[in-house]
């Protein structure tokens, strides 16, 4: 953590926000265990009465994604060994429903006709999933609700190969339901051209698209977000990070085929974190306390 100051100031208030989504320990008078997740769905809902007819709902995903990620962030920063390992079990969960349920990654849970000229349910129900949301029909909308806000954790949609094809196939049903014209949530949508086509996304980026559209405040993190994948290439998941808590990875390509790792160590001490592959133990590296550095693999 760069600003200590911060947990002693805040860190009792952002406890409480954790607490009540993200809670990591049953029977608490106080607090549910990970409150709107449902561990059989496998996703949260958004509303969590079931008045409606279709039962209860769920129209962002990737906002769900966005919280699990948040909290396991802070976990690392405060070294809370629970609460980190309550957030990967919701977010690599929530990421398969989301994938399964809201794309139909592996084309097995949906009607034909309904992925016949869709690649996105916008909302899911209990009872139903819809190409719509709550404020309206764009297409940009209802894609765009999946894929936001911007950040790297939606990297994640693409691991490997047969993942990176599929979200360029989905991204393509997007853009052809637009006529291949981008008209709203620039960052949004430019941000998973990036992952596809980082190039693409440099050619058409526009700040002052951004700074006039709904999500002006992301125009840093997806200029940053474009061009940092020129640079990075596409994730890898041949090679992992074992967990623990602290610290922590992601494992990227270049286009020359080097593979390395951003390891970020929020604490106040050096950490040695090691990486496995399919045959085992690959290497280790030894990480300085508040830093955020690269290594190749």
């Amino acid at each position: 953590m760069y600003d200590e100051s911060f947990v002693e100031d805040y860190g009792m208030m952002v406890d409480l926000l954790l607490n009540d989504y993200l809670y990591p320990e049953k029977g608490d008078a106080e607090f549910r265990y990970l409150r709107n997740f449902d561990t059989w769905a496998g996703h949260t809902w958004a509303h969590g009465f079931g008045t409606f007819a279709e039962g209860n709902n769920l129209e962002s995903t990737s906002e769900a994604l966005n919280a699990w990620n948040g909290g396991y962030l802070w976990a690392l920063a405060t070294n809370d060994q629970a609460r980190m390992d309550a957030a990967i079990y919701g977010f690599a969960t929530e990421l398969t429903a989301a994938k399964e349920y809201w794309f139909d990654w592996n084309e097995e849970n949906w009607d034909p006709k309904f992925g016949d000229y869709v690649d996105v349910a916008g909302m899911v129900w209990g009872g139903k999933h819809d190409y719509q949301t709550w404020f309206g029909a764009n297409p940009t909308f209802i894609y765009g609700i999946q894929w936001l806000p911007t950040g790297e954790y939606l990297t994640n949609y693409a691991l490997n190969d047969p993942d990176y094809t599929k979200l360029s196939s989905i991204y393509q049903t997007y853009l052809n339901a637009k006529g291949g014209t981008i008209d709203t949530w620039y960052s949004n949508m430019w941000a998973i051209q990036a992952i596809i086509n980082p190039q693409a996304a440099i050619s058409q980026f526009d700040a002052n698209k951004i700074l006039n559209d709904d999500y002006p405040a992301e125009l840093s993190g997806t200029y940053w977000m474009i061009n940092a994948l020129e640079t990075l290439g596409r994730r890898n998941s041949e090679i992992w990070m074992e967990i623990q808590v602290g610290v922590t990875a992601t494992i990227y390509e270049d286009s020359s085929g080097e593979v390395y790792a951003l390891i970020w160590n929020p604490g106040s001490s050096a950490k040695v974190v090691d990486f496995y592959n399919k045959d085992g133990f690959l290497i280790s590296k030894e990480v300085a306390a508040n830093s955020f550095i690269k290594v190749g693999l």
